[in-house]
């Protein structure tokens, strides 16, 4: 990758040759050359940038110019320049009846959640026992229960982290 630069090599110059790191040309000392190794270092600069130097040159415009202006056109479709087909589903949907469905089934579906008024038969059979509660509770009745809570705690601590937790869980009896 050896460059030839046309420099001056008269004897009354004095200089540092140039090297291939080094990206600027040698500079003189003597006072007769100064002006032609400046007006040389100007035009190489000038003709390095034009050429090697510039990260530009390799970039075609018109083509991003095109893809943005493709894009710019594509707004209904967002930056997709394919289209995939419809997704179909390829099995029927299998839907149970009321009294097939049984557990998270029964409590996901509006019509048939009943919510604490399941009787303990139910209960059994629809294997409801533990995600439903059986009865609530009104809060006068909660409030009592928590009171006694913290005062059978025995350290100031336990009964601080005791109302913490009940203000993370339930707000309204906090």
């Amino acid at each position: 990758m050896a460059s030839s630069h046309n420099y001056s090599t008269s004897s009354s110059e004095v200089g540092t040759p140039y090297t291939p790191r080094s990206s600027s040309p040698t500079y003189s000392v003597a006072s007769r050359s100064s002006s032609t190794t400046i007006s040389k270092r100007i035009s190489i600069s000038t003709s390095r940038r034009n050429t090697t130097m510039n990260p530009i040159g390799g970039v075609d415009i018109a083509a991003i110019e095109a893809a943005m202006k493709q894009s710019s056109l594509d707004h209904l479709k967002g930056y997709s320049q394919t289209n995939y087909p419809t997704v179909t589903q390829s099995n029927d949907t299998e839907y149970i009846s009321q009294d097939a469905a049984k557990g998270y089934q029964v409590l996901r579906e509006p019509a048939w959640n009943k919510g604490t008024s399941f009787t303990p038969e139910e209960r059994v059979n629809k294997n409801l026992t533990g995600l439903i509660p059986h009865v609530l509770e009104s809060l006068e009745t909660q409030c009592i229960r928590a009171m006694r809570m913290i005062n059978s705690r025995a350290t100031p601590i336990d009964k601080y982290l005791y109302l913490s937790n009940i203000k993370a869980q339930n707000t309204d009896l906090f």
